[in-house]
């Protein structure tokens, strides 16, 4: 049985782990920058525009803090319209799980072996075991 998390006592699974990620469909401000040279004077002027697209992000985007002078651009109400939900509470907590032990054949191989295994390529077997 694998170890406590929040996925112990609702998920089961079989295999040495179990990685989870938690994602949330977010707005996302990206900030763009051109400088160029004044025609009168010899200085320079930068001018900054933001563009809005939704994606899902592992973490927390908070909107509010977007510009806004792009909050009220027709890209922002197109693409979001609405500010970013809180992140909720009720979201799993992401990270990676082990069983505390794995059988291989007549052996078991113990928790500290069994976490050096990487979650991240499945391993296949050219057989599975009854039971």
């Amino acid at each position: 049985s694998p170890e406590s998390s929040d996925f112990a006592s609702s998920v089961s699974f079989v295999g040495v782990g179990l990685t989870s990620v938690v994602e949330v469909f977010q707005c996302q401000e990206h900030e763009h920058s051109e400088t160029k040279k004044d025609s009168v004077g010899g200085g320079t002027t930068t001018v900054v525009t933001y563009t809005y697209s939704t994606d899902w992000s592992s973490s927390y985007i908070d909107s509010a803090s977007f510009s806004s002078t792009g909050k009220s651009s027709s890209n922002y109400m197109s693409k979001c319209g609405v500010e970013n939900p809180t992140w909720p509470s009720y979201l799993p907590t992401p990270g990676s799980q082990w069983n505390p032990s794995a059988k291989v054949g007549a052996f078991t191989i113990p928790s500290e072996l069994v976490r050096q295994i990487s979650l991240d390529a499945p391993v296949l077997a050219s057989t599975t075991p009854s039971g």
